[in-house]
């Protein structure tokens, strides 16, 4: 699966779970938990963002340092 399916996956039930969650809230709390929502919808956003390229998927480099071998 790529990773920009994975990540729209991830992003639509962390949603779902947090209006579950919000349902069982009450008060302040209750008030409070659509902008942590919307910070976690916006944090998933910048992420697909990220991969997600006009013609497919592109991946961050990843620095791979030197190897030295161990002395023994």
């Amino acid at each position: 699966m790529q990773i920009q399916q994975v990540l729209t996956d991830q992003k639509a039930l962390t949603v779902a779970f947090a209006h579950e969650v919000t349902k069982k809230l009450s008060g302040a709390y209750r008030e409070k938990a659509p902008e942590l929502t919307d910070e976690f919808k916006d944090a998933f956003d910048v992420a697909i963002a990220e991969y997600a390229v006009a013609d497919g998927i592109q991946l961050p480099g990843i620095p791979i340092p030197p190897f030295v071998p161990k002395k023994v």
